[in-house]
């Protein structure tokens, strides 16, 4: 499996992204389909990976050890954990009614936001240490870890309230106290939101949470989604869009969801969902010009193949309409070594 810019997080008390089941993007926006965001808004597929467990919170190498992939659902409130989530068989990580978290509304990339201390993730459990409610919130900045120091979450963000368990990292601002793939204790990383901080030229950020929203920067694979060439053994092609709009590519290994095969036609929630050749679109199922399911829909050749022809059992044809992926202004661009459609029966 490709590793290279992915991250698989891991802390106290928090939702890790598995590295397989990376939420959509929705540069697609073929025919009458209403253009979706990809930052800050939460849809059917754009959903979030979770790992919700227990650790220490004076150590740095907690392993969460449970998973459940959550689905936000179509036009959900998102603020998480979202309760009309399916159940999925991972941890229940639904509010009750009467939990109330204090909040202090502040914004970690924007820089002084806080008239004191640092604007991180605060996170809140109940009593018997379940996990209730995650919110940015004005924490103290006495500690304040640089980017790669190993770091823990020792840090009580209600620390006037002693009926309650809310806790924060001691990460500076804008890094996130994560463990990334193949290390083994967890670490500040920085975040990006694709607006106030952005990735380098090229990458894109990828989404670790919906709300609060918060991700990663990541490097593309570009690889060939119509021909499905340039990813390893077990991974498959997708598009996404970077943080300046452009159409682009990356390898992520196929996950097909539970009691299905990810073929072409079948539902699906995660980007991976769909097997190779195929991408999880948002979908107009009744004709009202609401987007409401997703499914797997084949990719498509726009324009001339590329030379040489990939050595690929894939041709890029389609018996329907090759509908091209819409970009965000003129000035956006397909970097993929070819450029794709979705064969959809406009």
């Amino acid at each position: 499996m490709t590793n290279r810019a992915l991250f698989v997080l891991r802390f106290e008390g928090w939702t890790a992204l598995r590295v397989f089941d990376r939420p959509c993007d929705s540069s697609y926006t073929g025919g009458a389909l209403e253009e979706l965001k990809m930052k800050r808004i939460a849809c059917l597929i754009c959903a979030v990976a979770l790992m919700v467990g227990c650790g220490d919170d004076d150590t740095g190498a907690e392993d969460t050890g449970t998973d459940a992939t959550v689905d936000t659902g179509p036009a959900p409130d998102t603020s998480l954990p979202d309760t009309s989530t399916p159940d999925t068989g991972g941890e229940d990580t639904s509010v009750p009614e009467d939990t109330n978290p204090p909040m202090e509304t502040c914004d970690p990339f924007e820089s002084g936001s806080c008239d004191e201390g640092k604007c991180t993730l605060a996170i809140a459990r109940d009593g018997e240490g379940e996990f209730l409610e995650a919110f940015w919130a004005c924490v103290d900045d006495t500690v304040a870890k640089a980017e790669g120091i190993p770091c823990g979450r020792p840090v009580d963000a209600t620390p006037d309230d002693e009926t309650d368990d809310v806790r924060a990292d001691d990460c500076a601002e804008g890094l996130f106290c994560g463990q990334v793939d193949g290390d083994s204790i967890t670490r500040c990383i920085p975040m990006c939101d694709g607006e106030s901080v952005t990735c380098d030229d090229g990458d894109y950020c990828g989404t670790a949470n919906s709300e609060p929203f918060f991700g990663f920067c990541e490097t593309p694979a570009l690889c060939d989604p119509v021909y499905q060439v340039g990813c390893d053994e077990g991974d498959a092609c997708y598009t996404l869009t970077n943080d300046d709009g452009d159409l682009i590519s990356d390898c992520f290994e196929f996950s097909p969801p539970e009691g299905g095969t990810g073929a072409a036609g079948e539902e699906c929630m995660f980007i991976n969902n769909c097997m190779a050749g195929t991408r999880c679109t948002p979908m107009d199922s009744t004709g009202d010009g609401e987007l409401d399911t997703a499914t797997c829909v084949p990719f498509c050749l726009i324009g001339d193949p590329p030379d040489p022809l990939p050595d690929s059992e894939l041709d890029g044809s389609c018996d329907m309409t090759c509908d091209p992926f819409e970009l965000e202004s003129d000035d956006n661009v397909v970097l993929t070594p070819s450029t794709p459609g979705l064969c959809i029966d406009a």
